[in-house]
């Protein structure tokens, strides 16, 4: 369950910054999993019973399932799947929430029609991974070492 959550959790959370620091914001969450290695170490050095430590590791997932719950659903896959009332009901939550004026009238969606366009046009598939020479060298080094 713990590989599966950390997956949505990584995708969710790339999910929230632009393209371009997408790289950076990936490293900054991986970082957290080599801090749950190191709180794993510390607890398992401290505890010696295997009943404790599995409980130890257990607390972090349960949040983290708990806090699902509350997490909503994020504007690029609501406006995929041609959800724009529901986006447009979020991004008037995330302006009410924000104390900012909303970008998007009661009746207007064009901004998330726009948006939804260019979802549209930029569709991509495995093929651009080996498409390039560059991007099939890379795409064959990363299958090895991952």
């Amino acid at each position: 369950m713990s590989q599966g959550l950390q997956s949505a959790s990584f995708v969710m959370a790339i999910e929230l910054f632009p393209v371009h620091h997408r790289g950076r914001a990936g490293s900054v969450t991986q970082m957290f999993w080599g801090f749950g290695c190191l709180y794993l170490s510390a607890v398992a050095w401290l505890v010696e019973d295997w009943r404790i430590i599995q409980l130890a590791m257990l607390v972090p997932t349960a949040f983290s399932v708990i806090a699902f719950w509350y997490v909503g659903e994020s504007l690029r896959w609501m406006l995929a799947k041609g959800k724009t009332r529901r986006a447009s009901r979020a991004v008037r939550r995330m302006s009410t929430f924000n104390e900012v004026t909303n970008p998007i009238s009661e009746d207007d969606h064009s901004v998330l029609a726009v948006y939804k366009v260019h979802c549209e046009k930029h569709h991509s598939s495995y093929l651009a991974l080996v498409r390039t020479p560059q991007m099939c060298r890379r795409t064959i080094s990363l299958s090895f070492l991952l």
